[in-house]
């Protein structure tokens, strides 16, 4: 889930706008921007530091919040954390720039969120949108509301994140200082995004609806919002049903994609071209993903767990251990660069180790399995999971999931993703991942399915239970706690609401 994703350009902006500053800073941004891209973070760490104490002698404050930043985004020490945070808004407050205020609050709530903090990462993200409103600064206002509206998915909470983005809309739609070529550019985004809510929620209905109003306008939208836009449309194709056609559409558009998004087409043309039968070209635009992967230096990537649960599952034998490892790697959300294990776990096995490389291949084996023990252990790991993880690679539970199903144990009112996690004795953040990574469904939209399937299959044999009892009665036999939560579930289910149906039923009847 690229929660983030405006920080990196946030933070990269910030250096490249150095790169404009005055001559005397000119030695320290050409070794930070080496250190930065060759990952040495101690030496870019010494480098922030004279550079932060020479913009300091200049007394140039809006050096020192650029350069300052970068402190703070390196910074492993939650006290000198604290203190940077301070720092930092009182340059903001000094320069007068409360535009700059709100993206400094983007970027404390983004590093909280690496750190695994949701509660203060969504605390910042509020003063973030709180300051950007106030100001006007609706690009970062839409920025910090998707990442907010990200953390409220992670909790299934898809209604209050379509709130967010009617309520922007709306302050959009009353502002008198922006341009409207302006306005109608940040509701196409706007747009954008409540097609992918409604998608990830698994309300295709609204997902569809919302994807053909984008598609009259979709040639206004820039480079990366189309290839947004097209990612999400063939992925709602690939939901209901239509692989031709997103196939197709997609395969048209891989010239415009940026990086990134070229990776996540690869990986929707993979799961399209397995649907239609071509297991060869599915399997080799995995390839591609663990190519592009391997060159940029396996960075975080949203569908790595799945690319390489899939690798794994048609590898040879000489492949086994780089994908496992990978697997792991991407499971865990690391940034370890797995080069060296990488090339180690390529070695033919008929070529016979000497005992010095024997020696080496398992030590390095050993750091790795120490490193991800340690990286369990961590408190900035996004994600915690449990001992468990291993055992579960491939959905061990999958066997209870379904004696749970089959005992319609989804038809209880308390169930919940921790109960139910409980029970299946795994995690809830393992089982939500099940869910949306492996079955392309949030757990309430799961749990809504079944029990309004169970209602259908009760209505084909038994019709006469619609005259014996009131809609609230069957609501709540269902296990739905109100009757407005029944009838959205059967609409998104039937596409029709509970009385037409059922009128339908007694008709036939």
């Amino acid at each position: 889930m690229k929660i983030f994703r405006y920080t990196t350009w946030i933070l990269t902006l910030i250096l490249s706008l150095s790169l404009r500053s005055y001559a005397q800073y000119d030695k320290y941004i050409k070794l930070e921007n080496l250190y930065n891209v060759s990952e040495k973070t101690d030496s870019l760490k010494l480098t922030l530091q004279n550079h932060y104490t020479r913009a300091l002698l200049e007394k140039d404050s809006l050096e020192q919040l650029k350069v300052l930043t970068w402190i703070y985004w390196y910074s492993d020490d939650n006290e000198q954390d604290s203190a940077l945070r301070d720092s930092l808004l009182s340059l903001a407050s000094l320069i007068g720039s409360s535009k700059e205020a709100s993206r400094l609050y983007y970027t404390f709530a983004s590093k909280e969120f690496e750190k695994g903090d949701l509660s203060n990462s969504t605390h910042y993200l509020e003063k973030s949108i709180q300051i950007a409103l106030s100001y006007f600064d609706y690009e970062q206002a839409l920025e910090s509301f998707m990442a907010f509206n990200s953390l409220l998915m992670l909790s299934n909470q898809s209604e209050k994140a379509i709130s967010n983005l009617n309520y922007l809309n709306w302050s959009i739609s009353k502002a008198k200082k922006v341009e409207m070529e302006k306005i109608e550019d940040l509701k196409r985004k706007i747009l954008i995004e409540k097609t992918s809510l409604f998608l990830n929620s698994g309300l295709l209905d609204s997902s569809t609806y919302y994807s053909q109003t984008l598609s009259k306008d979709f040639h206004k939208l820039d480079r990366h919002n189309l290839g947004k836009f097209k990612l999400i449309e063939a992925t709602l194709n690939y939901r209901n049903q239509y692989f031709l056609n997103a196939r197709d559409s997609l395969q048209k558009y891989l010239s415009n994609l940026d990086k990134t998004q070229v990776k996540d087409a690869w990986y929707v043309l993979s799961l399209l071209e397995k649907k239609l039968g071509n297991d060869d070209y599915s399997d080799d635009y995995l390839r591609r993903i663990d190519s592009a992967l391997k060159l940029e230096g396996y960075p975080l990537y949203n569908n790595g767990i799945p690319t390489y649960r899939r690798l794994l599952s048609i590898a040879p034998d000489s492949l086994k251990n780089k994908y496992l490892g990978l697997f792991y790697h991407y499971e865990n959300g690391t940034n370890r660069n797995f080069d060296s294990f990488t090339k180690a776990s390529q070695i033919n096995e008929s070529i016979k180790f000497s005992t010095p490389i024997l020696i080496i291949f398992s030590a390095v084996i050993f750091f790795l399995l120490i490193s991800w023990a340690l990286n369990i252990s961590s408190k900035r790991k996004k994600q915690l999971y449990s001992s468990k993880v291993v055992d579960e690679t491939n959905f061990s539970f999958g066997k209870k999931l379904l004696e749970w199903e089959n005992q319609k144990e989804f038809l209880n009112p308390s169930t919940t993703l921790a109960s139910l996690a409980t029970i299946l004795e795994t995690n809830t953040s393992y089982l939500s991942k099940y869910f949306n990574q492996e079955l392309k469904i949030s757990f309430s939209n799961y749990l809504s399915n079944l029990r309004i399937n169970h209602l259908l299959h009760l209505l084909n044999s038994n019709p006469s239970i619609v005259k014996s009892k009131s809609s609230i009665q069957i609501a709540e036999s269902l296990g739905f706690k109100s009757i407005d939560a029944y009838a959205r579930a059967f609409k998104v289910t039937t596409g029709c609401t509970p009385n037409q149906y059922l009128k339908k039923v007694i008709t036939v009847e």
